[in-house]
C-alpha cells in the first residue's frame, strides 16, 4: 500500500514538472514571436527598386527610380506594359498601353499645363490641353496632320476644320458683334462668311478666289428698326455695281458704273413701278413713267 502511494506521488510530481516546463516553453516561444514581429516592423524602407513577379516569373509591377524621378510600372501577365505613372521636370505623367504594349494614351504636365494625348502607334490622334486663352482640343489624322481644332481665343470659343494638307477649310468663331462662320478655298482665302453685324442683324458675304468681296447679303436697319433685306454685288475692283433691297413701297434695284456713279434704278413707288436712268456723269436723264 505504501509503495503504491509513493509511486502515485512520484507520478504526480513528474506530471507537475512536465506541465511547468510546457508553460515556460510556451511563454518563451510567444516572447520570441513578439520579438521577431517587433523587429520586422519598420517606419521606412530605403531601396532603389521594388519588383513584383507572378508565378511564371514575369515582372508585373516595378516601383523605382526611372529617369531621375519616381515611377510605378504595371505590366500584364505576359510582362507587357499596361500602365505607368511617374514624374518628370515640370510635373508628372500617366500612360496607358494596349495589351500589345504600345502607347495608347498619356496624361502629362508640361510647364504647369496639363495635356492629355491619345495615340495610334507613334502618332498623336487626339490632344486635349490648354492654350494661351483657355482649353484646346486638336484631332489628327493617321499621318500626324491636325484636321480639327476646338478651343478659345481672345474673343471666345473657336472651331476649325482642316484638310489633310493642313489647310483650313472652315471655322466657327466669335467677334465683337457675335458668331461668325467662315469657309476657305484651298489657297487659304475666306470665300464665304456668315455672321452678325453691329446692329445685331445677320450678314452673308461671298468672296472670289482672291478673298475679295463679291456679294454681300444683309439687313438694312436704323437702330432697332429693320427696313428689310439687301444684296450688294461688287466688281473685281471691289466697287459696288448693283444693289437689290426692300424699300418703302416694295422692291428696289440700283446699278452703278465702274466710276461708282448710279446709272439705273428700278423699283416700286406709291403709284406703281418706275425706272430711272442717268448718264455717265450721274445726271438723271429720264424716268418711266415720267415725273
Amino acid at each position: 500500500m505504501k509503495r503504491t502511494y509513493e509511486r502515485l506521488l512520484f507520478m504526480a510530481i513528474g506530471a507537475l514538472i512536465s506541465f511547468t516546463a510546457y508553460i515556460i516553453g510556451c511563454a518563451s516561444y510567444t516572447g520570441n514571436i513578439q520579438a521577431q514581429t517587433a523587429q520586422q516592423i519598420s517606419d521606412e524602407i530605403v531601396t532603389r527598386k521594388i519588383r513584383v513577379v507572378n508565378a511564371e516569373g514575369e515582372t508585373i509591377v516595378t516601383i523605382g527610380d526611372i529617369g531621375g524621378g519616381g515611377s510605378i510600372l504595371v505590366n500584364n501577365k505576359e510582362g507587357k506594359r499596361n500602365v505607368a505613372i511617374g514624374s518628370l521636370l515640370g510635373g508628372g505623367w500617366l500612360s496607358i498601353h494596349p495589351d500589345e504594349g504600345a502607347l495608347g494614351a498619356i496624361i502629362r504636365t508640361t510647364d504647369n499645363t496639363p495635356i492629355m494625348e491619345f495615340l495610334n502607334g507613334s502618332q498623336t490622334i487626339l490632344l486635349i490641353g490648354a492654350g494661351e486663352d483657355g482649353g484646346i482640343v486638336r484631332t489628327y489624322n493617321n499621318a500626324g496632320q491636325m484636321v480639327a481644332l476646338m478651343g478659345a481665343d481672345e474673343e471666345g470659343g473657336i472651331m476649325a476644320n482642316l484638310n489633310n494638307a493642313g489647310e483650313i477649310l472652315g471655322s466657327i468663331s466669335f467677334n465683337e458683334y457675335g458668331g461668325v462662320m467662315e469657309t476657305y478655298n484651298n489657297a487659304g482665302q475666306v470665300v464665304t462668311a456668315i455672321g452678325s453685324n453691329q446692329n445685331g442683324n445677320g450678314v452673308v458675304q461671298i468672296s472670289n478666289n482672291k478673298g475679295e468681296r463679291a456679294v454681300s447679303m444683309f439687313v438694312k436697319s436704323l437702330g432697332n428698326r429693320s427696313f428689310g433685306g439687301s444684296i450688294d454685288v461688287f466688281n473685281d475692283a471691289g466697287l459696288r455695281v448693283t444693289r437689290i433691297d426692300a424699300a418703302l413701297y416694295g422692291g428696289f434695284v440700283q446699278n452703278w458704273n465702274n466710276a461708282g456713279l448710279r446709272v439705273t434704278r428700278i423699283g416700286a413707288g406709291p403709284d406703281g413701278g418706275f425706272v430711272g436712268v442717268s448718264n455717265d456723269a450721274g445726271e438723271w436723264t429720264g424716268n418711266l413713267p415720267p415725273r
